[in-house]
């Protein structure tokens, strides 16, 4: 079953989820796509609470989950591109891409599209 796809505005909320005790290390948020897996880094649409992210994403609520969010105007100035992938498990899921290849700059001009990180510990 095929899910609606809408146009997204610039001043849309994009929240991604992030941990900051990754079990096997690396940044809290992910950068990049996976290589040789992904063309596109996924967020969701909307200003969600860290736990609120976990379970969008099929995740139980751990210690050191956070969100950070944007715009998704703000990527797009960047040179990204943003568009609505909804799935069944998360109808407000979309991809945050670029064309060409994706390099630590572009990394860091990702990472500079954000606010400050929201951390939240389960109790």
């Amino acid at each position: 079953m095929s899910l609606p796809i809408r146009d997204l505005g610039d001043h849309e909320i994009l929240s991604q989820y992030g941990n900051r005790y990754k079990p096997l290390g690396g940044p809290a948020f992910r950068r990049r796509p996976r290589w040789g897996r992904e063309q596109a880094v996924s967020v969701i649409i909307g200003d969600v609470t860290p736990k609120q992210a976990a379970t969008t994403i099929g995740l139980n609520h751990r210690r050191g989950d956070g969100v950070r969010r944007t715009v998704v105007g703000r990527l797009e100035a960047a040179g990204f591109y943003v568009r609505h992938a909804p799935s069944p498990m998360n109808p407000d899921h979309a991809l945050v891409g670029r064309h060409g290849d994706w390099t630590e700059d572009v990394s860091r001009a990702f990472d500079a599209c954000f606010d400050e990180p929201e951390w939240e510990d389960p109790t």
